[in-house]
């Protein structure tokens, strides 16, 4: 069971990534680079935390 939400948490981390510089690309005046520096620490500690879950096991 901890290595599947492992896995879910590090795939999502890598899917929260590519969103945060898309809106910054997409929409530069509502995300500017400080929310799109946050968004991708976020998505950094999101896999961060599956990997360390998916490596326990």
């Amino acid at each position: 069971m901890r290595q599947r939400l492992g896995r879910f948490l590090q795939l999502l981390g890598l899917c929260i990534v590519p969103s945060g510089i898309a809106g910054n690309v997409l929409y530069p005046q509502v995300v500017t680079e400080g929310v799109m520096l946050t968004i991708l620490a976020a998505g950094a500690f999101v896999f961060y935390i599956g990997w360390s879950l998916q490596g326990q096991t």
